[in-house]
C-alpha cells in the first residue's frame, strides 16, 4: 500500500511464490485474499540476488521493531513462515496484514497498510536477523 520501492531476495521471492501456488489450491476465501495480497506485493518488489539483500531490509525470519505512528505504540515481531507463526511469542505470518505489510521495506521507512481496524502506519525502526 506504500508507494516506496521493496526488495526481496530472488531464493526467498521463489520460495513464496512457491508457497503461494502450494497453499492456494485449497485456501478458504480470507488465506486466498491474504495470499493474493502478499502475490501482488512481491509483483511490486525489485529482486536482487539473495546475497545482495542489504541487511536493513525485512525479509522471512527478520525481527522487525516499529512504531505505530498514529499511536506511538512500539511493537517488536519476527516475520516467519506460516507454519511456523506463534503469536504469543510474537511470530506472526508472512500472510498476516502486519507481516506483508513490512516484508521488502527497510529501516527508516514509513509504511501505510489496510488492517482490520482501518488504515495504519508504521515505522520501521530496526531490523535484526
Amino acid at each position: 500500500m506504500s508507494k516506496k520501492k521493496i526488495m526481496i531476495g530472488k531464493e526467498e521471492y521463489n520460495k513464496l511464490l512457491e508457497m503461494i501456488a502450494e497453499m492456494g489450491c485449497s485456501a478458504d476465501d480470507r488465506t486466498k485474499e491474504r495470499l493474493e495480497e502478499l502475490e501482488r506485493e512481491l509483483k511490486a518488489c525489485s529482486v536482487i540476488d539473495s546475497t545482495e539483500l542489504p541487511s536493513d531490509f525485512v525479509s522471512m525470519d527478520s525481527t522487525v521493531e516499529f512504531t505505530d505512528v498514529d499511536s506511538g505504540e512500539v511493537l517488536k515481531y519476527t516475520i516467519t513462515w506460516p507454519e511456523t507463526a506463534d503469536f504469543e511469542n510474537n511470530k506472526i505470518s508472512v500472510l498476516a496484514p502486519i507481516g506483508t505489510a513490512l516484508l521488502g521495506y527497510k529501516a527508516g521507512d514509513i509504511i501505510e497498510w489496510k488492517v482490520p481496524a482501518g488504515t495504519k502506519r508504521f515505522k520501521i525502526n530496526n531490523i535484526m536477523r
